[in-house]
């Protein structure tokens, strides 16, 4: 079995970690971990084959090459090995928490400290996957909704058939609306939305005969007029 001391000295010379042969870095670590659908030791050889300079596996593979480390569990190595790291460092560590938004959370730390210290999202990306991408795409997000969302105010959710401030808002609308827009899909937010004559309401600027109900059910007879303009 391949220890974690021995997995960090192998890290030192090749330090790009890679979870997905699609995101191969030639020379990185492939790290085959298992899910409900997938099982990357069935990629190992795939990974090796295609440029990566290790392969961690935790179930037997049919071979020879001396580039497959196997450990009892490949999650729990790549965990050790991220701590075995962070004790060799004097960096301070911040510790996201809470029920949602903590991926979100994560990336725009990421982007906002990127502004200020030296902080390369891209190696970072050899680490937490997707984290350069997604936080670039949440900007552009934001610098859409923002045209439509107010930046100074919280949103608003319907609680209790009324409309009130959203209580898990970062303050700011705008965001809000990216945020939502990432985590469902931008799909969700494709349409183009307008103004009406009441400031606490958007709504889709193709709404027929220009006349938007927000409530048609509870309250039919409010009836908002969409500013296209």
């Amino acid at each position: 079995m391949t220890t974690t001391a021995q997995l960090y000295t192998i890290f030192l010379n090749h330090p790009h970690i890679i979870t997905d042969t699609r995101k191969l870095v030639k020379g990185g670590i492939f790290f085959a971990l298992k899910g409900g659908n997938f099982n990357g030791n069935q990629f190992a050889i795939q990974a090796l084959n295609e440029g990566a300079a290790y392969a961690v596996i935790d179930e037997d593979i049919q071979s020879k090459d001396e580039r497959l480390l196997l450990v009892d569990d490949v999650l729990k190595a790549l965990q050790d090995l991220a701590t075995y790291h962070r004790t060799k460092t004097k960096i301070p560590v911040l510790a996201i928490t809470g029920s949602n938004g903590k991926t979100t959370t994560k990336e725009l730390i990421a982007a906002v400290l990127s502004k200020k210290y030296n902080v390369n999202l891209e190696d970072l990306m050899s680490v937490s996957g997707s984290l350069y991408a997604a936080s670039r795409y949440l900007i552009d997000l934001y610098n859409i909704t923002k045209s439509f969302y107010d930046t100074n105010q919280p949103s608003k959710i319907i609680y209790d058939k009324k409309l009130i401030d959203n209580p898990s808002s970062t303050g700011n609308a705008a965001l809000d609306a990216a945020i939502m827009s990432y985590n469902l899909g931008s799909n969700k937010f494709k349409k183009q939305y307008c103004k009406t004559n009441s400031p606490e309401y958007l709504a889709d600027c193709n709404t027929p005969n220009g006349i938007y109900l927000p409530y048609p059910k509870d309250n039919p007879n409010l009836k908002l007029t969409v500013d296209k303009n």
